[in-house]
């Protein structure tokens, strides 16, 4: 006796034991892996190689300290509040 024949509930033309519905299954298990994994290390990868752009003390030398970055965050955000007043 033949095993039944298995095919997909909203599509009955597709064979849940034929070769189109297996490589469907290893894509999208390839996919579940891929994405918490390709998602975060492609944005570590932008952030990276921007990161004098986004780097509020960029431009110095050498490495500030915490205190010399919290001056410059603070001057920076008086000066865009105070921008923000003028308009």
């Amino acid at each position: 006796m033949d095993p039944p024949q298995r095919y997909l509930r909203l599509d009955y033309s597709l064979d849940c034991d034929g070769g189109r519905y297996s490589s469907f299954v290893w894509f999208a298990a390839l996919m579940v892996l891929v994405y918490p994994v390709g998602i975060p290390a492609l944005y570590f990868t932008l952030l990276w190689n921007n990161r004098e752009v986004y780097s509020i003390c960029a431009g110095s030398s050498s490495l500030p300290s915490y205190s010399q970055c919290l001056k410059k965050k603070r001057r920076i955000s008086l000066l865009s509040a105070t921008d923000a007043d003028q308009r």
